[in-house]
Protein backbone atom coordinates (compact mmCIF):
# COMPACT_ATOMS: atom_id res chain seq x y z
CA UNK A 1 0.00 0.00 0.00
CA UNK A 2 1.23 3.50 -0.81
CA UNK A 3 1.15 6.16 1.84
CA UNK A 4 1.81 4.85 5.23
CA UNK A 5 1.05 8.46 6.37
CA UNK A 6 0.98 5.69 10.59
CA UNK A 7 0.66 4.26 16.44
CA UNK A 8 -0.64 6.64 19.94
CA UNK A 9 1.55 7.34 23.15
CA UNK A 10 0.19 8.65 26.36
CA UNK A 11 1.26 11.34 28.76
CA UNK A 12 -1.30 11.69 31.58
CA UNK A 13 -4.51 12.73 29.76
CA UNK A 14 -2.46 12.99 26.57
CA UNK A 15 -2.10 10.57 23.70
CA UNK A 16 0.79 9.10 21.75
CA UNK A 17 0.68 6.44 19.06
CA UNK A 18 3.61 5.06 17.07
CA UNK A 19 3.25 5.54 13.36
CA UNK A 20 5.09 5.68 10.04
CA UNK A 21 4.08 9.30 9.86
CA UNK A 22 4.43 12.15 12.32
CA UNK A 23 1.42 14.19 13.39
CA UNK A 24 1.10 16.41 16.45
CA UNK A 25 -2.15 17.95 17.72
CA UNK A 26 -2.19 20.33 20.69
CA UNK A 27 -5.36 21.70 22.29
CA UNK A 28 -4.18 24.76 24.23
CA UNK A 29 -7.64 25.65 25.55
CA UNK A 30 -7.57 28.83 23.44
CA UNK A 31 -7.07 27.16 20.11
CA UNK A 32 -5.72 24.10 18.36
CA UNK A 33 -2.45 23.51 16.55
CA UNK A 34 -1.91 20.61 14.15
CA UNK A 35 1.36 19.70 12.43
CA UNK A 36 2.45 16.90 10.08
CA UNK A 37 5.46 15.75 8.11
CA UNK A 38 5.33 15.48 4.32
CA UNK A 39 6.66 12.01 3.56
CA UNK A 40 4.73 9.29 1.76
CA UNK A 41 6.57 5.98 1.51
CA UNK A 42 5.65 2.44 0.57
CA UNK A 43 5.95 -0.09 3.35
CA UNK A 44 8.97 -2.40 3.07
CA UNK A 45 7.03 -5.42 1.81
CA UNK A 46 5.39 -3.41 -0.98
CA UNK A 47 8.66 -1.77 -1.95
CA UNK A 48 10.25 -5.15 -2.70
CA UNK A 49 7.81 -5.81 -5.53
CA UNK A 50 6.82 -2.25 -6.46
CA UNK A 51 6.84 -1.07 -10.05
CA UNK A 52 8.71 2.04 -11.09
CA UNK A 53 5.34 3.80 -11.36
CA UNK A 54 4.49 2.96 -7.76
CA UNK A 55 7.89 4.03 -6.46
CA UNK A 56 7.56 7.31 -8.36
CA UNK A 57 4.56 8.20 -6.16
CA UNK A 58 6.74 8.32 -3.06
CA UNK A 59 7.46 11.92 -2.12
CA UNK A 60 8.41 14.33 0.67
CA UNK A 61 5.86 17.03 -0.15
CA UNK A 62 2.56 15.31 0.60
CA UNK A 63 -0.16 17.45 2.14
CA UNK A 64 -1.64 15.59 5.13
CA UNK A 65 -3.52 18.43 6.85
CA UNK A 66 -6.64 19.96 5.31
CA UNK A 67 -9.21 22.59 6.13
CA UNK A 68 -12.76 21.33 6.14
CA UNK A 69 -15.20 22.95 3.74
CA UNK A 70 -18.48 24.79 4.27
CA UNK A 71 -20.06 24.90 6.81
CA UNK A 72 -17.22 23.62 8.99
CA UNK A 73 -14.35 25.88 7.94
CA UNK A 74 -13.14 26.16 11.56
CA UNK A 75 -12.17 22.48 11.56
CA UNK A 76 -9.00 20.78 10.35
CA UNK A 77 -8.43 17.12 9.54
CA UNK A 78 -5.37 14.98 8.89
CA UNK A 79 -4.70 11.49 7.55
CA UNK A 80 -2.47 8.63 8.61
CA UNK A 81 -2.36 5.00 7.49
CA UNK A 82 -2.72 3.41 4.06
CA UNK A 83 -4.13 6.15 1.89
CA UNK A 84 -3.67 5.11 -1.74
CA UNK A 85 -3.45 2.03 -3.95
CA UNK A 86 -1.85 2.05 -7.38
CA UNK A 87 -5.08 0.63 -8.88
CA UNK A 88 -6.87 3.91 -8.21
CA UNK A 89 -8.06 3.86 -4.59
CA UNK A 90 -7.53 7.26 -2.98
CA UNK A 91 -8.82 7.90 0.53
CA UNK A 92 -8.16 11.63 0.24
CA UNK A 93 -10.55 11.92 -2.70
CA UNK A 94 -13.10 9.60 -1.07
CA UNK A 95 -13.10 11.71 2.08
CA UNK A 96 -13.46 14.99 0.22
CA UNK A 97 -16.38 13.61 -1.81
CA UNK A 98 -18.20 12.28 1.26
CA UNK A 99 -17.71 15.55 3.14
CA UNK A 100 -19.38 17.35 0.26
CA UNK A 101 -22.17 14.77 0.25
CA UNK A 102 -23.13 15.57 3.87
CA UNK A 103 -22.37 19.31 3.76
CA UNK A 104 -26.03 20.33 3.46
CA UNK A 105 -27.15 18.27 6.44
CA UNK A 106 -27.22 19.63 9.96
CA UNK A 107 -26.02 17.69 13.00
CA UNK A 108 -26.56 18.13 16.72
CA UNK A 109 -22.88 17.66 17.52
CA UNK A 110 -19.53 16.63 16.07
CA UNK A 111 -19.89 12.99 17.08
CA UNK A 112 -23.16 12.66 15.13
CA UNK A 113 -21.50 14.23 12.11
CA UNK A 114 -18.41 12.01 12.29
CA UNK A 115 -20.49 8.84 12.68
CA UNK A 116 -22.38 9.65 9.47
CA UNK A 117 -19.22 10.70 7.64
CA UNK A 118 -17.32 7.62 8.87
CA UNK A 119 -20.11 5.33 7.69
CA UNK A 120 -20.08 6.84 4.21
CA UNK A 121 -16.30 6.65 3.89
CA UNK A 122 -16.31 3.08 5.21
CA UNK A 123 -18.83 2.00 2.55
CA UNK A 124 -16.59 3.47 -0.14
CA UNK A 125 -13.56 1.60 1.25
CA UNK A 126 -15.48 -1.68 1.07
CA UNK A 127 -16.75 -0.92 -2.43
CA UNK A 128 -13.19 -0.22 -3.56
CA UNK A 129 -12.09 -3.58 -2.16
CA UNK A 130 -14.95 -5.42 -3.91
CA UNK A 131 -14.45 -3.77 -7.30
CA UNK A 132 -10.66 -4.22 -7.18
CA UNK A 133 -9.74 -0.53 -7.01
CA UNK A 134 -8.23 -1.43 -3.66
CA UNK A 135 -6.20 -4.58 -4.25
CA UNK A 136 -6.19 -5.76 -0.66
CA UNK A 137 -6.61 -4.44 2.84
CA UNK A 138 -3.22 -3.59 4.39
CA UNK A 139 -1.58 -5.83 6.95
CA UNK A 140 1.04 -3.41 8.22
CA UNK A 141 -0.08 -2.62 11.76
CA UNK A 142 -2.63 -4.12 14.14
CA UNK A 143 -4.97 -1.97 16.20
CA UNK A 144 -4.11 -1.58 19.87
CA UNK A 145 -5.49 -4.39 22.06
CA UNK A 146 -7.35 -6.10 19.19
CA UNK A 147 -6.71 -8.59 16.40
CA UNK A 148 -7.97 -6.13 13.76
CA UNK A 149 -5.67 -4.58 11.16
CA UNK A 150 -5.48 -0.81 10.92
CA UNK A 151 -6.40 0.67 7.53
CA UNK A 152 -6.31 4.41 8.17
CA UNK A 153 -7.31 7.12 10.62
CA UNK A 154 -8.76 10.58 10.20
CA UNK A 155 -7.97 13.12 12.93
CA UNK A 156 -10.14 16.20 13.50
CA UNK A 157 -9.59 19.31 15.60
CA UNK A 158 -11.14 22.75 15.77
CA UNK A 159 -14.58 24.15 16.42
CA UNK A 160 -17.75 22.38 15.33
CA UNK A 161 -20.55 24.93 15.44
CA UNK A 162 -18.35 26.96 17.83
CA UNK A 163 -17.86 23.95 20.15
CA UNK A 164 -14.31 22.61 20.64
CA UNK A 165 -13.79 19.26 18.91
CA UNK A 166 -10.92 16.78 19.17
CA UNK A 167 -11.86 13.45 17.57
CA UNK A 168 -10.77 10.71 15.25
CA UNK A 169 -12.24 8.04 12.98
CA UNK A 170 -10.35 4.74 12.78
CA UNK A 171 -10.90 2.37 9.85
CA UNK A 172 -9.90 -1.27 10.34
CA UNK A 173 -10.81 -4.82 9.35
CA UNK A 174 -10.76 -8.32 10.74
CA UNK A 175 -11.84 -11.35 8.66
CA UNK A 176 -14.24 -9.46 6.46
CA UNK A 177 -15.30 -5.97 5.46
CA UNK A 178 -13.77 -2.76 6.74
CA UNK A 179 -15.29 -1.28 9.88
CA UNK A 180 -14.91 2.04 11.64
CA UNK A 181 -15.06 3.61 15.07
CA UNK A 182 -15.36 7.21 16.25
CA UNK A 183 -13.79 8.31 19.51
CA UNK A 184 -12.78 11.56 21.15
CA UNK A 185 -9.72 12.09 23.35
CA UNK A 186 -10.13 14.41 26.32
CA UNK A 187 -10.05 18.10 25.45
CA UNK A 188 -6.98 20.11 26.54
CA UNK A 189 -4.82 17.13 25.59
CA UNK A 190 -1.83 16.59 23.34
CA UNK A 191 -1.68 13.90 20.64
CA UNK A 192 1.56 12.66 19.10
CA UNK A 193 1.84 10.12 16.31
CA UNK A 194 5.28 8.90 15.27
CA UNK A 195 8.21 7.20 17.02
CA UNK A 196 7.67 6.11 20.63
CA UNK A 197 11.41 5.64 21.09
CA UNK A 198 12.04 9.24 20.05
CA UNK A 199 9.20 10.57 22.20
CA UNK A 200 10.37 8.73 25.32
CA UNK A 201 13.92 9.94 24.69
CA UNK A 202 12.62 13.54 24.66
CA UNK A 203 9.91 13.73 27.31
CA UNK A 204 8.69 12.44 30.64
CA UNK A 205 5.02 12.53 31.57
CA UNK A 206 2.89 15.52 30.69
CA UNK A 207 5.36 16.22 28.82
CA UNK A 208 8.45 17.36 30.68
CA UNK A 209 11.61 17.58 28.59
CA UNK A 210 14.45 15.27 29.56
CA UNK A 211 17.59 17.34 30.09
CA UNK A 212 20.76 16.54 28.14
CA UNK A 213 19.10 13.91 25.95
CA UNK A 214 20.33 13.25 22.44
CA UNK A 215 17.22 15.12 21.26
CA UNK A 216 17.70 18.09 23.58
CA UNK A 217 17.75 20.69 20.79
CA UNK A 218 14.37 19.46 19.51
CA UNK A 219 12.56 19.38 22.88
CA UNK A 220 10.37 22.30 23.98
CA UNK A 221 8.47 22.79 27.22
CA UNK A 222 4.72 22.82 26.65
CA UNK A 223 3.46 23.68 30.12
CA UNK A 224 -0.07 23.52 31.50
CA UNK A 225 -1.36 26.64 29.73
CA UNK A 226 0.62 26.79 26.49
CA UNK A 227 0.39 29.53 23.91
CA UNK A 228 0.01 28.59 20.26
CA UNK A 229 3.67 29.48 19.72
CA UNK A 230 4.64 27.05 22.50
CA UNK A 231 2.52 24.42 20.75
CA UNK A 232 4.23 25.14 17.42
CA UNK A 233 7.71 24.72 18.85
CA UNK A 234 6.68 21.53 20.66
CA UNK A 235 4.99 19.96 17.61
CA UNK A 236 7.59 20.99 15.05
CA UNK A 237 10.43 19.92 17.34
CA UNK A 238 8.98 16.44 17.77
CA UNK A 239 8.51 15.94 14.03
CA UNK A 240 12.01 17.24 13.30
CA UNK A 241 13.42 14.85 15.93
CA UNK A 242 11.68 11.87 14.32
CA UNK A 243 13.08 12.77 10.91
CA UNK A 244 16.59 13.60 12.15
CA UNK A 245 19.66 11.37 11.69
CA UNK A 246 19.50 10.55 15.42
CA UNK A 247 15.84 9.57 15.06
CA UNK A 248 16.71 7.29 12.19
CA UNK A 249 19.53 5.78 14.25
CA UNK A 250 17.39 4.94 17.28
CA UNK A 251 14.17 3.89 15.48
CA UNK A 252 14.94 3.16 11.85
CA UNK A 253 11.78 1.08 11.09
CA UNK A 254 9.44 3.99 11.88
CA UNK A 255 11.58 7.05 11.33
CA UNK A 256 12.53 6.17 7.76
CA UNK A 257 8.88 6.82 6.92
CA UNK A 258 8.94 10.29 8.53
CA UNK A 259 10.41 13.37 6.92
CA UNK A 260 9.94 15.91 4.19
CA UNK A 261 8.16 19.24 4.38
CA UNK A 262 6.50 19.99 7.73
CA UNK A 263 3.24 21.90 7.49
CA UNK A 264 1.38 23.44 10.42
CA UNK A 265 -2.01 25.06 10.96
CA UNK A 266 -3.85 26.71 13.86
CA UNK A 267 -7.59 26.91 14.50
CA UNK A 268 -8.98 29.56 16.84
CA UNK A 269 -12.42 31.07 17.32
CA UNK A 270 -11.38 34.62 16.34
CA UNK A 271 -9.41 33.67 13.21
CA UNK A 272 -10.61 30.21 12.22
CA UNK A 273 -8.20 28.04 10.22
CA UNK A 274 -4.82 29.58 9.42
CA UNK A 275 -1.61 28.16 8.00
CA UNK A 276 1.51 28.72 10.10
CA UNK A 277 3.60 26.80 7.57
CA UNK A 278 1.79 26.03 4.34
CA UNK A 279 2.08 22.62 2.64
CA UNK A 280 4.68 22.40 -0.09
CA UNK A 281 1.99 21.60 -2.62
CA UNK A 282 -1.77 21.01 -2.45
CA UNK A 283 -3.07 17.44 -2.90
Amino acid sequence: MLGSFGDVYVFPRDVFEKAMTAIAIVDTGNGFLIAADGRVRLDDESRRTASAEMLAQENDEQQKIFQMGTPYESMAYAFRGSIRDWRGYDLLKITEAQMKAVSTRRFDDSRSYLKVLGGKINRQINEARRDGTLETFPQIRKMERTAAWHIASLHFCGYFENTPCLSQIDFFYYKGDAQFDVHAPQLRSTQLFGSEIVMRSMYRDHPQAIQDSRFDRFAHKLGKTPLLEDARQFAQGYIEACSSPVGLEVDEPLCKGIGGHIHIATITTPEGFRWVIEPACSS
